[in-house]
């Protein structure tokens, strides 16, 4: 059954983008998070990656098209999901908002890793600069009890939608 990609909620206020590139193109084997698409909206250009494993079904907007947010681009023949069994997962990737945050969270740990001294803490008693080799990522959030900081953990190991579901 093939899964639908559809257009990502990818910030605050964006209603449409354009579809300036496919990377991909009918038939085209492609794994997940890989990136399918360049879109540019008024605000950004980004690329869109593929949820899913598969084969490239159908592509469903023409470079140059504007395209609302929620419409769907693209379609990818998923191996080994039958109706039944491509109902959970689909469910579960449709139910996450894909935002700037998910791409900057993805794009951290490489940027750690080129600069180690941004991820790295100071022990006072030895006097030494410890480097960390993990990537454990905070967001402060203002909730109804103060200010929190949820973490992130393994940051580099998760996909783009597995980010966007943490900081959902």
């Amino acid at each position: 059954m093939p899964y639908d990609v559809k257009l990502p909620d990818i910030g605050e206020g964006i209603a449409e983008g354009e579809i300036v590139k496919w990377l991909v193109k009918a038939g085209d084997r492609v794994r997940e998070d890989q990136p399918l698409v360049e879109v540019m909206t008024d605000k950004a250009s980004v690329e869109i990656p593929s949820p899913r494993t598969g084969t490239i079904a159908e592509l469903l907007a023409e470079e140059g098209a504007m395209v609302p947010v929620g419409s769907v681009i693209v379609s990818i023949a998923v191996e080994g999901e039958s109706v039944a069994g491509g109902a959970g997962p689909q469910a579960g990737a449709a139910g996450v908002r894909l935002t700037y945050l998910a791409y900057v969270f993805r794009a951290l740990p490489e940027t750690l890793r080129q600069f180690p001294l941004l991820n790295a803490s100071l022990d006072d008693d030895a006097h030494e600069i410890l480097l960390k080799h993990e990537f454990h990522l905070g967001l402060a959030t203002n909730t109804d009890d103060g200010l929190t900081v949820p973490i992130v953990h393994n940051a580099d190991r998760l996909t783009l939608f597995g980010l966007a579901r943490e900081i959902e």
